[in-house]
Order: C-alpha cells, then sequence, then structure tokens
C-alpha cells in the first residue's frame, strides 16, 4: 500500500485526541493516563507552532491512518512516536506507515518502545531500525539514513 503524508493542522486536533484516547494505544504508551480535552487542545496548538515537535497524518488515499510525531532530540536527531488509527489495526498500516515515512524523510531516528508492544517491535524491525539499548520497561531502536536533505518534513 503507497501512503502519503501530510503535515497537522488545528482541524486533527479531535482525531489525535481520538486516538491516542483509545485504550490500547494508552496502554502502549509511555504516559498511559486518558487526555482531558482542553488541555490537549491547547498542547496540539502548541505543537502546530513548533519547530522542535511535528506530527505529520499518513494518508491512505485521502483516509487518515495514522501519525507520526517527531520530537527533536538535538540538530537533525528525531525521537519517533506514531499511533495508528484504531479501526485500522492489524491491516500493515503500522509498518507501511513507519517504513514509507523514513524512507520519505531520510534522518536519524530514535523510537522508545515499551517491551510488551510487540506490534511496534515488528514495526521499527520491518523498516531497518536497530536495538540499541534494551532497558527494564522499553527498548531503544535507531535508525538513520544520510542525507543532505532536512529530515524534518518542514
Amino acid at each position: 500500500m503507497k501512503l502519503n503524508f501530510r503535515p497537522a493542522v488545528e482541524s486533527d486536533a479531535r482525531l489525535i485526541f481520538d486516538w491516542r484516547n483509545d485504550p490500547l494505544t494508552r496502554q502502549q504508551s509511555h504516559n498511559t493516563h486518558a487526555l482531558d480535552w482542553y488541555s490537549h487542545l491547547e498542547w496540539f496548538r502548541n505543537v502546530l507552532l513548533s519547530d522542535d515537535r511535528i506530527i505529520q497524518i499518513g494518508l491512505n488515499e485521502s483516509e487518515p491512518c495514522g501519525s507520526i510525531r517527531q520530537d527533536r532530540i538535538s540538530g537533525k536527531k528525531w525521537l519517533l512516536s506514531w499511533m495508528i488509527n484504531p479501526a485500522l489495526r492489524g491491516q500493515g498500516f503500522g509498518k507501511a506507515l513507519l517504513q514509507q515515512f523514513v524512507l520519505k524523510y531520510p534522518g536519524d531516528y530514535l523510537a522508545e518502545i515499551k517491551n510488551e508492544n510487540i506490534a511496534s517491535i515488528k514495526m521499527v524491525q520491518t523498516a531497518g531500525f536497530q536495538l540499541i539499548e534494551q532497558r527494564d520497561h522499553d527498548q531503544v531502536w535507531s535508525f538513520s539514513i544520510e542525507s543532505k536533505v532536512n529530515a524534518s518534513p518542514r
């Protein structure tokens, strides 16, 4: 499946909120608490203004299938996190989303994944990430493609 990406816009706030508050998404997140709408909306608006945190919406044709968030660690090094539309889980969208993102936006990426999040571990393995650290509750994976193009989609 071929996916496209577009930057998140303010009208995506509800979509991201709903995906993030899905019980399985919360279970696999580092912060497992449910979000309240007004705090989320303030956070989301600040993200849209930031050069150090970027959200891309993955599209299957014109339908949102997931999101990838980049948090700048330093320079051109980014920490990635992602969510898949809960209605589309188990259909290969997660693997396609991550794999196509890192190919479209070459760069230096890390991902921190809970040990029990087997789906995300399979995603990073398929996308070519390498395990660089095993911790008590999570794993750190790394991916790097040298490029003269800025890894940021902005």
